[in-house]
Order: C-alpha cells, then structure tokens, then sequence
C-alpha cells in the first residue's frame, strides 16, 4: 500500500496535463486517446514543418476530463507555497489530491503537491511552461523534496529538461492546428530511510497553437521502477473544449500573414494586429535566431531574403506576456 501510494503521488507530480496559461476558475475539457494506436516514433519528430497525426487514437466511448484551475487562497497550503498561485484538481475524480502552480508572464511552473493531509514541496520550480513560446528555449530544473508516508519519509530529487524542440502542424480529432511543440523529460529518485527503493522517468510531449489556453493534445511515457519491478505507461488526450467554465480563458492569438510564400527575393510580413506585437522573430530549421526586431505599430515588415539559403523558416510575432502567433514559410 505505501509504495503505491509513493508511486501514485510522484506520478501525479509529472503527469499533469499542463496549461499554457491557467487563471483561477480555468476549465478544460481533455478527450483520451488510444495511446497503442499511435505511431509513436512520428510523434517524436523535432524541428521544422513536422506534421504530427494524433487522430488514428480516437475511439469510441474515449474518457472525458476536466482540468479546473482554482485560486490557491483559502485552500488551507498556501503558507506553505508563498509564490504559487493556483491549484489544478481533475474532474470528476472527487478526492483532496491536487497539484500546486505559479502561473505569471514568465511561465508556468510546478511548486508540488497536497494529498489529503501530505504535502510536498519542491525546493525550487519545474518549469512547464515558458513564455514567450519561443522554439528553441529551454530550460533545466532540480529540486529536492519530502514525500511524507504513513511509515515515514521518502527523500525526493528531481530533475527535469524542458525544450521548445519543434514546430509545424498536429492533427487531432478537434481539427489541425499550428503549433509548436514541447518536450519534457523528468528524472525522480525516491530514498526511504538512506535507501534507493523508487525511480520514476517521464516523457512528455505538448502542442501548443495560438490562441488556445491550453495544449490542444498531449503525449507521456512514465516507466517507474519500485524495488526492480518496472511499469510502464503511456497516455495520450487532446482537447475537446476550452473555456466550459464561466471564465473566458483565451489568450488572444496573434494572427501573421506571410507572401510570397515560397519566397524568393523578398518576404512581407503583415501583421493585422499590429498594436499587439512587440517584435519578430525569423528562426531556421535549427530554431537558429536569425532575425530580431521591435515592430510595435508596423502593420506590415518587409524582409530581404538575399542571406537566406534554401529551406523552411519559422516567423513568430511576439506580444505582451502570452500572447503570440506564428506562420511559416519557404525560402526557394
């Protein structure tokens, strides 16, 4: 009973369906997958103009649920977590078991998490989330934790890898979206009394479009290791409705028009919304910065393809805190 519980906790800490950007009172609804028919090899495909189809894994009868965003005050933890601000329970399992976040303009990040009376605290944040959604970033975390049990304390080190690594369009049964792609993969070790007895490894794929809270589908891999027996599993869910709560959730998309595309001597960007955009982005296959420029107010930018050499390019406009938009093209 105790090492399930210690499996069930760690997992619930890395599996969670993360948001590009929770508020309090945030509903999303999330659609699963059959995971077994998926070609998981393609989902893992980086870098530029990927096509990711996450549609063969709709079935019949799929599970539904909520992820709800609630305001950490009041919740009885938050002395315990003086810089996190939201709290993500899962609907409609019904229990005291919820997950601890810091969502503001620089991210998203996990604090740890409360079950029942135990609560666990990283040392410092894991980052699920960076913003602006620039591809390319990346980050790194370590943190260190107690898991309290009914036979006493598991020492938890943890260690993560977060990475913008590609971008292109995914598929799924909402429809075909934009999107860039992130990647995490976690490493947890849980000592009890001095003792190695549980190693957890994750990985975590999310796409994320433009104007959509939330990521539009999701992909793990979690192999825990307790004693030398080793499970395994693997879960995939897209979602299937945003904003079911009272609270419109939106971030505001930024739309970007390109042409000619393919390009040749020249590329127009314009950009509709142009009070929105703080800068540009031009990035290559590699997510290599080419180009960086403040275009607050300019509707339209034209950009000299000379220095370009053949291949596909990402443009990606840049706003305030969360919002961004993106479009790419080909230079012949």
């Amino acid at each position: 009973m105790i090492f399930a519980l210690i499996i069930s906790q760690a997992e619930a800490q890395v599996a969670y369906e993360s948001s590009n950007a929770p508020k309090a009172n945030s509903v999303y609804e999330f659609t699963s997958l059959d995971e077994s028919l998926l070609n998981r090899n393609s989902l893992l495909l980086a870098g530029a103009g990927v096509i990711w189809d996450l549609t063969p894994g709709q079935t019949a009868g799929a599970i539904k649920q909520n992820s709800v965003f609630l305001a950490i005050q009041n919740t009885g933890v938050e002395s315990k977590f003086p810089k996190a601000n939201l709290i993500l329970d899962e609907l409609p399992v019904a229990d005291t078991t919820f997950d601890v976040f810091q969502s503001d303009n620089t991210g998203v990040f996990n604090w740890g998490n409360v079950d029942g009376s135990n609560v666990t605290v990283y040392s410092n944040p894991v980052t699920e989330m960076l913003f602006p959604a620039v591809f390319g970033t990346e980050a790194s975390d370590t943190a260190v934790a107690e898991l309290v049990t009914p036979l006493g304390q598991v020492d938890l080190n943890i260690q993560f890898f977060f990475k913008i690594d590609a971008w292109g369009e995914v598929k799924t049964p909402t429809g075909t979206f934009p999107c860039i792609r992130t990647r995490s993969r976690g490493f947890i070790i849980g000592d009890f009394f001095g003792i190695p007895i549980l190693n957890i490894t994750v990985d975590r794929l999310a796409w994320y479009s433009s104007g959509y809270s939330a990521p539009v589908a999701t992909h793990s891999f979690i192999e825990s290791e307790l004693n030398g027996e080793i499970n395994t599993d693997y879960n995939a869910d897209y979602l299937s409705k945003q904003s079911v709560g009272t609270n419109d959730n939106s971030t505001d998309k930024i739309n970007v028009k390109l042409f000619p595309n393919p390009a040749e001597e020249y590329l127009v960007i314009q950009l509709p919304e142009a009070d929105k955009v703080k800068s540009i982005l031009i990035l290559d296959e590699q997510g290599k910065q080419l180009i960086k420029e403040n275009v607050i107010g300019q509707g339209e930018i034209k950009v000299s393809m000379k220095q370009f050499p053949p291949g596909k390019y990402l443009v990606m406009a840049i706003g305030e805190g969360r919002n961004w938009g993106m479009q790419h093209f080909v230079k012949q």
